[in-house]
């Protein structure tokens, strides 16, 4: 058979209380790596997630991982042995933190759950399409110069317009999600954009399809906003991570 993990056996232990392995919950909390729901396991080392329902006041308190290993050798003979482990949890609806910063300054994420990512925005622009030009080659010194047009994508609910953003994104290879990687996966998952028209404040979670170009060689990120923004007297890019929320001022 296929070796899988029998989270039934593990228990968290609090004062003295035993709780159970809440699939639903892990599916909760996706965005802090990938939940445990019966994957086959391999020899490379692969972290998941497992979550618990505790009360509020129980989550303060001193905890215990309790580890049933079925297939242990007791006195020398196979048998169940228990194994215990000390944690300390880290509270993510600790104490909300605000950031802000401008265009060329560095956002460093080290206090939340990206841990040593950072990103810096040096410009950006918002467009219904972007020319880019680059050089079309037949051979090596034969080319002419040519275009193409980056466009949004037809999905989604609201009418779309695109936002060029140019600058350095980097994630910590050693955080437990690893479904985000670049520019686009970090604000669908964590950001949203705040922006004045005609006096009225909008916000809009950001859904973004994978838009690039294809000929050219811009490494610049394309992503998916409302088109009204274009008119926007004030632009802000919001990114919420728990209670830390990051906002880039662009405008």
């Amino acid at each position: 058979s296929k070796p899988v993990f029998n989270s039934g056996t593990l228990t968290l232990i609090i004062d003295g209380l035993s709780y159970g392995v809440n699939a639903d919950y892990s599916k909760l909390i996706s965005n802090l790596g990938t939940p445990y729901t019966s994957q086959v396991l391999d020899s490379e080392f692969t972290t998941y997630l497992f979550a618990f329902e505790v009360s509020n006041s129980q989550a303060k308190k001193s905890m215990i991982l309790k580890f049933n290993d079925m297939n242990s050798y007791v006195n020398g003979k196979a048998g169940a042995k228990n194994f215990y482990v000390k944690i300390k949890p880290t509270d993510l609806r600790g104490k909300k933190q605000n950031y802000s910063k401008k265009l060329g300054e560095k956002i460093s994420f080290d206090s939340s759950v990206l841990g040593n990512s950072d990103l810096t925005i040096t410009d950006y622009k918002i467009a219904n399409n972007f020319k880019l030009d680059y050089k079309f080659c037949y051979r090596a010194d034969n080319c002419i110069d040519s275009h193409e047009y980056v466009v949004p994508t037809f999905t989604g609910n609201y009418y779309k317009a695109l936002m060029r953003i140019s600058g350095n994104v980097n994630i910590d290879g050693g955080i437990n999600n690893k479904t985000v990687y670049d520019l686009r996966t970090l604000l669908n998952e964590y950001g949203y954009l705040k922006y004045k028209v005609n006096n009225e404040w909008k916000n809009c979670n950001i859904d973004s399809e994978i838009v690039k170009p294809i000929s050219s060689k811009s490494k610049d990120y394309f992503i998916e906003v409302p088109s009204d923004s274009i008119n926007a007297d004030e632009i802000y890019l919001m990114i919420n991570i728990y209670n830390q929320i990051y906002k880039y001022v662009l405008k």
